[in-house]
């Protein structure tokens, strides 16, 4: 796993298509047409938080994962989150690339 630079941001945003097309295939929606896009990709390159799945040197997907928190996250209560003692991040935005990869699809329960 690796830091996204800003010239591969279009090939996270691709990864990212490939996961709502599986989304469709799988029968739900998770990330509409509008959200996540190449903005949200953008920023999450230039925010230091997205980042490239690479196997063995080759592209296998993408995620962001944000150790800052949100808004959403501080209003849960509890010594989860932004209150806990530990650190802890929000992983998401996950995607890898099909073919190649398809060992790796785990079953939806």
């Amino acid at each position: 796993m690796e830091l996204a630079k800003a010239d591969e941001a279009e090939l996270c945003n691709q990864i990212i298509r490939e996961g709502r097309q599986f989304q469709r295939k799988q029968g739900f929606v998770q990330w509409t047409e509008d959200h996540p896009n190449i903005d949200t990709i953008r920023g999450d390159v230039a925010d230091g938080t997205g980042y490239l799945l690479r196997v063995e040197g080759v592209t296998a997907g993408y995620m962001c994962i944000d150790f800052s928190g949100g808004a959403a996250y501080a209003a849960i209560e509890g010594t989860w989150g932004p209150n806990s003692p530990t650190p802890w991040c929000t992983a998401w935005l996950s995607a890898k690339i099909s073919g190649e990869w398809d060992w790796w699809t785990p079953p939806l329960r």
